[in-house]
Formats: structure tokens, sequence, C-alpha cells
């Protein structure tokens, strides 16, 4: 079994078990709609800081504290995350944050709490497979919701199309994650309007820059796109530079010991707006 079905094996268990001690009627009337609009964010067309002195690609940066591939990225990410936080307000365009438990050591609890000393959106980043997440993840602060597409998963495209007109009810955008051209063509027929292009391989873990370039062209100019995982240097950013919208970045930024200047070094020569 890989490492995408292990997760996702587990996550049906843990889902299950959440549903039962804390039923969506116990708490969905506390449940209220997101203003902050994470799209716009990306776009520039919007947004709650002064997004337009931000370079092109916008960013949008990532708390975890684990992951299968790097195994413990910061340890102490709670004792530091009003640190962290405060340096992402800077440069970022908005706070994505993985709440995944067992394999990512995530928590909705510091999805709050992110949420709670940023004026960014937060994008909740999770596996999600019951429309029961995307409540909770509302509750506790996310503003968009990461969709993995699956393209050659019976029906996928409107298990997507559900999740992404749940999502939209609640205030919330949807950023349909892909990684093949079979995942893209799945997420257009769905509805996205938001979608990521990974590098990295959920099945292996492995990355490869070359997947962004490949999907790229099957994507409307319409389209909000963000490419995702294994940036690390201004080249890596460069590869890219305004074919996209934004790129996400969380291992890159987390395993720094000097944010801001990790920052600054990243976006060195990168094209402006």
């Amino acid at each position: 079994m890989d490492i995408l079905n292990k997760i996702i094996s587990h996550q049906k268990k843990d889902v299950a078990k959440r549903q039962k001690k804390r039923p969506l009627s116990s708490f969905i009337d506390q449940v209220t709609k997101s203003e902050r609009n994470f799209r716009e964010a990306l776009t520039g067309r919007a947004s709650l800081t002064p997004i337009d002195k931000l370079p092109r690609p916008r960013l949008i940066a990532e708390i975890k504290k684990a992951s299968p591939s790097a195994g413990v990225i910061r340890a102490n990410i709670d004792r530091e995350l009003l640190k962290i936080v405060a340096t992402f307000n800077q440069f970022a365009a908005a706070i994505s944050v993985i709440t995944e438990k067992k394999f990512f050591q995530g928590s909705l609890n510091r999805l709050q709490k992110v949420r709670d000393l940023t004026p960014l959106p937060t994008l909740a980043k999770d596996f999600i497979l019951d429309e029961y997440q995307l409540y909770e993840a509302r509750l506790h602060g996310a503003d968009a919701v990461l969709l993995i597409a699956q393209g050659n998963e019976p029906g996928q495209i409107e298990f997507l199309e559900k999740m992404i007109g749940i999502a939209h009810s609640l205030g919330m955008d949807s950023l349909v994650e892909t990684h093949t051209v079979e995942d893209v063509k799945t997420a257009l027929a769905a509805g996205a309007e938001i979608i990521g292009i990974n590098n990295r391989d959920l099945a292996t873990f492995k990355i490869d820059f070359d997947t962004t370039a490949n999907l790229l062209p099957y994507i409307p100019e319409d389209i909000v796109i963000v490419s995702e995982s294994g940036y690390k240097t201004p080249l890596d950013i460069q590869r890219i530079g305004d074919r996209v919208d934004a790129v996400l970045i969380g291992t890159g930024l987390l395993q720094s010991s000097n944010l801001p200047q990790t920052f600054e070094q990243l976006f060195t020569r990168v094209g402006k707006t």
C-alpha cells in the first residue's frame, strides 16, 4: 500500500470517530460564513494586506510540523507560532495550515490559532473525504479548503462538485489539487476555479518540477493556478515565473532558522507585480 492510500485508510476511520464523538448537528449552528477571500488574495484584486507590494507569483506560506517525506520539520512549531505567523503576515498572500493529525502532526486547533493571529485568508489543508470535514474546517477558521482530484476514481467529478458547492455555501474557496492531466480534467469538470498543481507524487512523495510546466497547457487562463511542493531556491520559483498565480511553500520555509532572510532570498530577482 502506497503512502497516500495509507493516509486515506486511516483518515476514513478517524473521521468516522470524530463524527460519532461530535456529530455535525451538535455544532452546525456555530458555523458562520467566511469573510476573507482566498481567491482574490492570490490574484491581487482584493486583500486585507498591501498585496500590491508582494512579488509575483504570490506566496501561500504553510504551517506544518511534520510530513511523511521529511519527518519532523519544526518540532517547536506551536511555541514559535506567534513569531512564524508574524513573519508570514509580512510576505505571504495567504497561509496554509495542515490539519491532518497522524502523518503530518497537524491539528484544527492550530488552524484556529493561526486564524486568530493573521488578517490573511487561511487554507485548511487535509485529505477531505466527507462534507463533515468542511464544516469542521470552517468552524476552526478556514477561509479555503484543499480538495484532491483523483482523476481515475469513479464518482470523483460528482464528489468534488459537491464539496466545492458546500465550501462555497460557507464562504470558502476550494483549492483543487492535481498531479496528472486526468486530474486536471476532473477538476475542471467539477467546476474548480482554483487549481493546484502538486509537483509531489502523493503515491511516492517524489518531487518533479516538470509537473507544473507539463500541466499548465491544459488549464484555461481564467483559472487561478497554484504550484505546490519542493520550492527552496529563487531558481526554483523563476522556472515558473508569472505562469502561475501563486506558489505554496512549507518545508522550504519552516526548515529555516531565519525566516525573514529566507523570504528575501527566495524572491530575489523574481519579477514584481
